[in-house]
């Protein structure tokens, strides 16, 4: 009869045991995902208080030791975190420069702003300018490759002293800049 006992309290102590170390095992298999999920949901969406998170990308921008295709590199590295941080749909709008921004300071996607309203990239308007004050032109390739483009030193759109930067990262060169045809006839002019 008292090995029966014994028997059965070594059996009861043994289940508990178990039991107890199953328990654990669950309730951290539950906490390490309630931690992967947290993971998960703040790579979509960045942690409150991230506001200006791209900022120190662009602590140099237009700087004079600079150059403006240092600026558009950054610039463009900006926009390609942002795709890569806001997972959504269409990450920035396939539109103008005033969308673009808006997005970029939080002010359309519901999201927290990416850059700050008083980084140097933007004028009083809230568009994206380069470093001679005036607003780049943006053309997007798909939703997640944009090309900038600055008009330059002389302040002027579709001449050839125009900075474009490729989706890739390539400048483009002046002379691709307008129709060879074209080019070609104003060399010809001159």
């Amino acid at each position: 009869m008292r090995t029966r006992i014994l028997f059965l309290t070594l059996c009861a102590v043994f289940f508990s045991y178990w039991h107890y170390l199953s328990r654990d095992a669950e309730q951290q298999r539950m906490e390490a995902e309630a931690r992967a999920a947290s993971l998960r949901a703040s790579s979509i969406h960045p942690p409150v208080g991230s506001a200006g998170l791209g900022s120190p990308m662009l602590k140099d921008y237009a700087k004079p030791e600079r150059t403006a295709q240092q600026d558009l590199t950054d610039l463009g590295r900006v926009l390609s975190n942002y795709t890569l941080l806001y997972k959504q749909s269409q990450p920035l709008p396939l539109g103008a420069n005033e969308e673009i921004s808006a997005a970029l300071m939080g002010k359309k996607a519901k999201t927290e702003p990416y850059l700050k309203p008083t980084d140097a990239c933007f004028n009083a308007q809230g568009q994206l300018i380069d470093r001679w004050q005036t607003p780049l032109y943006f053309h997007a390739q798909d939703r997640s490759r944009m090309d900038i483009r600055s008009a330059g030193p002389d302040r002027e759109m579709w001449t050839l002293d125009d900075i474009h930067r490729r989706h890739d990262g390539r400048f483009v060169r002046q002379e691709e800049l307008l129709a060879p045809s074209l080019f070609e006839s104003m060399r010809n002019y001159r």
